[in-house]
């Protein structure tokens, strides 16, 4: 029996950490992947539109005139598309003996005018599914006639690359089908490796990097999605609600860097504009902590004035400050308006862009 070995699921690692769904060029990226980490003859990715045909292929080793005649008259005829049959299968990977007989595929337009003008043959096929199980898209692999079609170990890679890509998939509609501004997914691409998290308008996960995990973990010592969510609830939601506030720090094991965007989208389906949000997570480098104790300290600012400062900027009240430092809500004010004093400045947003200037 043919089952994944270590060579297999190195290859599948290596293959999931290439994808990127925040690129336009999803479709087209991840089929380059996968003929560049398996041993496949071509690979097609096609978006399911509302009528349960494909449309919106991206194809790799397919000839121009086949993807023509494809996109003119044969995505109708294509056996695979969920419009054309009317099976429950249960199976993840499906292939042309699922549908039909070798005999009927070599007589369909589908194989004669545009599988067989690329070598193809044999064409096996993962259906990728939403969020409520509907059917969004899928990818499709191919062998020429001489490879005997696809063995039990390729059928189970298969499974593993849908697996992969379907959430990922997912991740790529709601950015493109929604109408992102395309100039911020590219800011938001290229802000990497800066952690970040990717919001709904109820602040509930939809994506986090790699970055964004590791800060996290050293920030809380934990790695688990309820922890962030957690600390998005308990400690950053409460400052940029109350506050207003969309840059500032939280204060644990170590510094840590806030920063919130407001992301505007378009749902076309019921015309009205939703509103997401980008977390960006940074250290606050020791080089700028130095500055700033200089800066303080060159304008006669105390250590408790610098901790109440810190504070200040953090987007802390009075009352929290005298919680946290167990001092009175008035021996805070009168340090707070040492501190106004001595920095030259009358409010909290000024105190935060001399933070930032430095």
């Amino acid at each position: 029996m043919d089952i994944l070995d270590k060579e297999d699921y190195k290859k599948l690692l290596e293959f999931s950490k290439g994808l990127n769904p925040i690129d336009i060029n999803f479709q087209e990226n991840t089929l380059k992947l996968i003929l560049q980490y398996f041993d496949f003859s071509g690979a097609a990715f096609p978006i399911i539109d509302d009528n349960g045909y494909y449309h919106r292929l991206a194809y790799a080793n397919f000839n121009q005139l086949s993807m023509v005649i494809y996109n003119n008259y044969c995505y109708e005829q294509d056996f695979f598309a969920p419009a054309n049959y009317n099976k429950n299968l249960e199976k993840t990977v499906l292939m042309v003996d699922d549908f039909m007989t070798f005999d009927e595929y070599e007589s369909s337009a589908l194989y004669n005018d545009v599988l067989s003008r690329n070598n193809f043959y044999y064409e096996a096929l993962v259906l990728l599914r939403g969020e409520h199980n509907e059917y969004i898209g899928a990818v499709a692999v191919y062998h020429k006639r001489d490879s005997f079609g696809f063995t039990e170990k390729e059928r189970l890679i298969l499974k593993e690359i849908g697996i992969i890509i379907e959430k990922q998939f997912q991740f790529y509609l709601h950015l493109h089908e929604k109408n992102l501004n395309s100039t911020t997914i590219h800011n938001l691409l290229f802000r990497l490796p800066i952690g970040m998290i990717l919001c709904n308008s109820n602040f509930q996960i939809l994506q986090i990097n790699q970055e964004a995990m590791r800060i996290l973990e050293l920030f809380t010592g934990k790695n688990s999605i309820n922890s962030i969510e957690k600390l998005i609830k308990d400690q950053i939601l409460p400052i940029h609600i109350q506050c207003g506030m969309t840059q500032y720090h939280l204060q644990g094991k170590m510094d840590l860097e806030i920063s919130i965007e407001h992301l505007i989208t378009k749902d076309s389906e019921k015309n009205q504009y939703l509103t997401n949000y980008a977390i960006f997570f940074q250290y606050i480098r020791e080089k700028k902590d130095i500055k700033w104790i200089n800066l303080m300290e060159s304008k006669g600012i105390t250590k408790r004035e610098c901790q109440i400062a810190d504070f200040l900027r953090m987007g802390y009240t009075n009352a929290k400050i005298a919680e946290n430092l167990g001092i009175s809500e008035n021996t805070v004010k009168r340090h707070k308006e040492k501190i106004y004093k001595k920095l030259e400045i009358n409010r909290v947003n000024q105190l935060n862009l001399l933070y930032e200037q430095i």
